[in-house]
């Protein structure tokens, strides 16, 4: 993904459990970082009988499965194994 781009997609009513779910899900790339983006539609109409809508955006770093692991380091005259972890 380059950098500065992202995308969102509608989630089914369906497939949402409750109001306060995103109505779209999706991800984007920020100065090298990938972030999840969910969205929310919200409607609002104002004294003037005037509907308004917008999507409304948060953003959640993408954070690996797995805290990173590195072997400790091989002593003296020991040969580096690589350790599957």
């Amino acid at each position: 993904m380059k950098d500065m781009t992202g995308s969102l997609k509608p989630i089914p009513i369906e497939d949402r459990k409750t109001g306060k779910h995103p109505t779209a899900r999706g991800s984007c790339m920020i100065d090298g970082v990938r972030y999840w983006i969910s969205g929310w539609t919200r409607t609002e109409e104002n004294e003037a009988g005037e509907i308004s809508k917008w999507i409304s955006l948060a953003y959640t770093p993408v954070e690996k499965t797995a805290p990173e692991q590195t072997a400790p380091p091989a002593k003296k005259g020991e040969a580096e194994v690589p350790h599957v972890w």
